[in-house]
């Protein structure tokens, strides 16, 4: 791995309204402590997206971690959302379905997306499960199958969007931003970052690898950089 000049973490929130409390931005350059970027400030996405298109712009040398899953379950049934003609044959595909369903919605959320008459079939909501919704713990990607059987984590299906422990409604709204970076930015850096994040959800999806693990070894890099 090439040497990175500075690293960034990204606490996401898919909470509605303007601004979200739950968004927090850190950045940590060359040996120096993360510090949080704009302490006390409350984000919005729209700032967010504004601060990622500037880092893109400016050709920094940034390793950004990021707290989303890139996609749902795929391998399980070949498809995102089975018997839905219109389901994404690959992550990208499902960013910029997500982008247009949900593009006209405020501040970056994915109601549109939701709302959507053949995708909502495949949630559980709060107060009810589509019909297409499996029974039990839902539809689980192949690592999460393997954190349950070795009792890693209590991992929860990403179609799943009730309870406090949930964060897939963030996923969701973070697929259509993503979009709007992969269609923005055309340049060498923002394009190889964008199939990092491919790379990243197809790696969890199909193998035994989870977004914890690759935290961890981007936090191992992390300190290996900042001794050395």
């Amino acid at each position: 791995m090439r040497p990175f000049t500075h690293f960034a973490a990204l606490d996401w929130s898919g909470a509605r309204g303007p601004r979200q409390r739950g968004i927090a931005l850190a950045v940590a350059s060359g040996s120096a402590a993360p510090a949080l970027v704009r302490p006390g400030h409350i984000w919005s996405r729209a700032e967010i997206l504004e601060w990622l298109e500037g880092v893109a712009a400016a050709g920094e040398n940034m390793l950004i971690g990021f707290d989303f899953s890139a996609a749902f379950a795929f391998a399980d049934h070949g498809a995102y959302f089975p018997g839905w003609a219109e389901s994404p044959a690959d992550t990208r595909a499902l960013w910029a379905l997500v982008e247009r369903l949900a593009g006209g919605d405020p501040h970056y959320e994915a109601g549109g997306f939701l709302a959507h008459a053949e995708a909502r079939r495949h949630f559980r909501h709060r107060g009810e499960a589509g019909d297409l919704f499996e029974a039990g713990a839902g539809r689980l990607r192949v690592v999460e199958h393997h954190q349950r059987a070795t009792k890693q984590a209590a991992s929860v299906s990403n179609f799943n969007l009730v309870g406090a422990a949930l964060p897939f409604a963030d996923n969701i709204i973070f697929l259509g931003v993503l979009d709007i970076l992969a269609a923005d930015h055309a340049d060498h850096f923002f394009r190889s970052f964008l199939k990092v994040i491919v790379a990243v959800n197809k790696l969890c999806a199909l193998s035994f690898v989870s977004y914890k693990d690759l935290i961890i070894v981007i936090l191992i890099v992390f300190v290996v950089r900042i001794k050395s």
